[in-house]
């Protein structure tokens, strides 16, 4: 899609320039069809690689320097199978699955959650001490979906009528679907309503009272 979206831009940028300046008519009626074929005939990149997050954690890819050239692929295949993945608004969006290390959430190559106990324990503990803190809390207002587990632990809460989720990237609703078992079919309770918007937006303008 992105690459249509370009090949698209390319040509209309072309025509326009074709229709503005006579002096490059010639040019931009013969570049501009060969660059749009060049974007649509480029080999796709290797997802592998970009889900691998090599920027995240270098120091997995370098290797001791004694044993050859490091194979980044192999290794990044060792990290788990992809059963999601998705190129969105404002990240690449990936769910891995990682043998007994279940499944694993990840944005941009950077792991974001899973549910190993640790995770989920950081996921749960928020929601839970928020509703502590406050006593009997009716309403709530969450800022990123992710696995859905801190939503999952907020609709737990025993007085708990309505929650507000903002999660920004929409590519990432898609993610709660995998975590079903984990964050209890968060996406089907009838409790929470998913908003697709910056969450410092919803606070400034004070949406999150009502809900």
């Amino acid at each position: 899609t992105l690459l249509g979206l370009g090949a698209g831009a390319i040509l209309c940028s072309g025509a326009g320039l074709a229709l503005a300046e006579p002096r490059w008519r010639l040019p931009a009626l013969v570049f501009a069809p060969v660059l749009a074929c060049l974007a649509i005939l480029l080999p796709r990149p290797d997802s592998i690689l970009m889900n691998a997050g090599l920027y995240n954690r270098p120091f997995l890819y370098t290797g001791d320097g004694k044993k050859g050239p490091v194979d980044a692929r192999a290794i990044a295949l060792r990290q788990g199978r992809t059963v999601y993945e998705k190129d969105g608004i404002t990240a690449r969006i990936t769910v891995r699955s990682a043998g007994e290390n279940g499944l694993v959430f990840v944005i941009n190559g950077k792991p974001d959650g899973s549910t190993n106990k640790g995770d989920l324990l950081t996921n749960f503990l928020p929601a839970h001490l928020s509703g502590m803190m406050h006593g009997r809390a009716q309403t709530a207002l969450l800022a990123g979906l992710g696995t859905g587990n801190t939503a999952a632990g907020l609709a737990m809460l025993p007085d708990i009528k309505g929650i507000q989720v903002v999660e920004i990237e929409p590519a990432v609703i898609a993610v709660a679907g995998y975590f079903r078992n984990s964050n209890r079919n968060i996406l089907l309770n009838r409790k929470v309503n998913i908003i697709i918007d910056d969450g410092t937006d919803i606070v400034l303008n004070d949406i999150g009272r009502t809900v």
